[in-house]
């Protein structure tokens, strides 16, 4: 395999199609959906399984959107009141509480989920996705244009670009596909019929999905920026009143609010490290995987949401499984290092070393940006790292600070002032627990102190920008907002890093 992974192709929507305004209602109105949908869901009222299917997918969506936790808690509620009851859940969203808790039974009511799932193209390529398993189909061959046509074209298109371009092994009739490119063409070719069906339909649910599809089919780049249009038009449309079509406007909703931002990261792409942190999990297959801050990592440890900080932003995103060099490097805008590994973590950790940071400085000087994110003394290597860290003028000191007891949130509690280091333009409270310090000097500047002790600082090295904190604090435990109490706005503070790095790229 390659050593960098792509794992999320993405070009912008013309920023045009859809206004800031237009983007402040869309989130207004997947928060306002969402409620309805969960009290909907709660109360009982939604007993046909095809539309409970649709709404859990929407709530999903909706989840990744805005990071509130009552969206995933509500689908993971309707999915266990299925397993109680000895129904079958809807089989994405039953994948989806595998993928995000590792709980076994998941796992094995997946085994034996019915014969539906496997009629639906997007949970067999979500599936084949989890698995590390050959994609088993190419757009071109999902079939006619359907009224889910447009949905189904985005979300394959999604679970492609989720996997190392190497890896695209079937287009459904036994043909190797290994060329992006081709893969590509062959989705606007399978685009062209969903988007005739679409324009001609009157159901306001097809349009509401279509909606989706097309905006999220643009973002992927699957379809040119001037198809964004249509998809706004086409949300517009509203929704009836019924939960499928309230399903379909939140699916929709969760798309035009990306359009605007979509621009600021468009060719830039945004490298996460597999080597000095390289720690490895028996995975669903059975063989090892990478995990713990890495972009397809969805539970706690992952950095699935902080992926798409970046994503929303329009940047793509891969992962690179080596050491450092020019060559490997040369592509990436931001490259984004977190807690290098110890032996407690890894038995066979890669330390830096002078030909890495020699790599990384030529990148950074170049115009790179890059992202430091240490950790505490028990949970992190500090000597190594610094021989990088130092030619910046940024020094990790191996202390541990802000311990929580149990669940005694408030003492891992930060405040970070409005306007600190041009990153966070809002007052944030944030939560960072077990942490180090950093002592700068040079150029380095401390951009965000506490209680005497500097937490994050910024160095500008040639023509490029080094940021630094004391902790990868922006994993999904504490931004997917399923554990910290709602007050704490890690989530926030992932999108204002993810837009000021891409801001200070190249």
């Amino acid at each position: 395999m390659h050593p960098i992974r792509y794992l999320c192709a993405v070009t912008a929507v013309a920023a045009c199609a859809v206004t800031a305004s237009a983007q402040t209602q869309s989130q207004a109105k997947v928060e306002e959906l969402s409620a309805t949908l969960r009290s909907a869901l709660q109360s009982g009222t939604i007993k046909d399984e095809a539309t409970q299917a649709k709404v859990l997918h929407a709530l999903l969506a909706a989840w990744h959107e805005t990071a509130d936790g009552d969206d995933f808690a509500t689908v993971q509620a309707a999915v266990d009141a299925d397993l109680a009851g000895n129904a079958a859940p809807p089989p994405r969203a039953l994948l989806a509480c595998l993928l995000v808790t590792g709980e076994n039974k998941y796992r094995a009511a997946l085994e034996h989920a019915d014969t539906t799932a496997s009629n639906d193209p997007v949970y067999r390529m979500k599936y084949a996705a989890a698995w590390k398993q050959p994609l088993p189909t190419a757009p071109a061959a999902t079939g006619s244009a359907t009224p889910e046509g447009a949905q189904i074209l985005a979300e394959i298109a999604d679970s492609y670009a989720a996997r190392p371009v190497p890896e695209w092994k079937s287009n459904g009739a036994g043909n190797s596909i290994h060329d992006e490119n081709a893969w590509r063409e062959a989705a606007r070719r399978a685009a062209k019929p969903f988007l005739a069906h679409n324009a001609r339909s009157r159901d306001t649910e097809t349009q509401l999905t279509a909606s989706y599809g097309i905006a999220k089919a643009v973002r992927l780049g699957l379809l040119p920026k001037e198809d964004a249009r249509q998809a706004a038009s086409l949300y517009k449309t509203g929704n009836t009143g019924t939960p499928a079509s309230e399903a379909a406007q939140l699916l929709a909703a969760t798309e035009i609010a990306l359009a605007p931002a979509a621009a600021l990261g468009r060719g830039k792409t945004v490298l996460v490290d597999a080597w000095f942190n390289s720690q490895l999990r028996k995975g669903l297959n059975g063989e090892q995987e990478l995990f713990h801050y890495k972009w397809d990592d969805q539970e706690n440890s992952g950095f699935s949401f902080f992926g798409s900080a970046f994503t929303r932003y329009g940047a793509n995103l891969a992962q690179l499984d080596a050491a450092p060099t020019a060559a490997n490097l040369h592509s990436a805008s931001v490259y984004v290092i977190a807690s290098p590994d110890i032996p407690v973590k890894n038995p066979n950790p890669h330390y830096m070393d002078n030909a890495s940071a020699d790599a990384i400085e030529a990148w950074v000087r170049a115009g790179g940006v890059l992202l430091l994110m240490e950790n505490d003394k028990n949970n992190s290597e500090f000597e190594h790292f610094n021989t990088l860290s130092e030619r910046f003028g940024i020094h990790f000191n191996p202390v541990l600070r802000n311990t929580v007891e149990g669940r005694h949130f408030e003492q891992g509690m930060l405040k970070i002032p409005a306007g600190a280091g041009g990153i966070f333009p809002d007052p944030l409270t944030v939560y960072m627990k077990e942490i180090c310090t950093i002592t700068v000097s040079g150029s380095a500047q401390a951009i965000y102190r506490d209680r005497g002790d500097v937490l994050m600082a910024v160095a500008h090295v040639g023509k490029g920008t080094v940021w630094a904190v004391v902790d990868p604090w922006l994993y999904n435990e504490y931004t997917d907002g399923r554990k910290l109490p709602s007050a704490y706005e890690d989530f926030t503070a992932a999108r204002n890093v993810a837009e000021w790095a891409l801001k200070q790229a190249r």
